[in-house]
């Protein structure tokens, strides 16, 4: 997902990281996930989902930062898929299912 952290923080860290690039973003609103991808300077690839994301390929890590509703779906497919991936806080919408 393509928010206000997105545009604030993991850009400028990813930006400031040689050792990372942004490949592809995600977000089911066109008008979010295009404008994360041109405001990245990059040309990531984008997509309407995490499974189109993860499907393309090309990718080594995942940034779960949508809604707290979607971090644990997200985080077992990135799991699933085998890719390291960072969950924002809260992992899950309650204590039950983070755990």
């Amino acid at each position: 997902m393509t928010g206000r952290i997105a545009t604030l923080g993991y850009l400028p860290a990813l930006a400031a990281t040689p050792a990372l690039r942004l490949v592809a973003v995600a977000d089911p609103a066109p008008d979010r996930r295009l404008a994360l991808a041109a405001a990245s300077g990059t040309a990531p690839s984008t997509h309407d989902g995490p499974e189109a994301l993860i499907g393309a390929g090309g990718v080594e890590a995942l940034i779960v930062a949508g809604p707290a509703e979607s971090h644990l779906e997200h985080a077992r497919l990135a799991a699933e898929a085998r890719l390291a991936c960072l969950v924002e806080k809260p992992p899950a919408p309650t204590l039950a299912a983070a755990r």
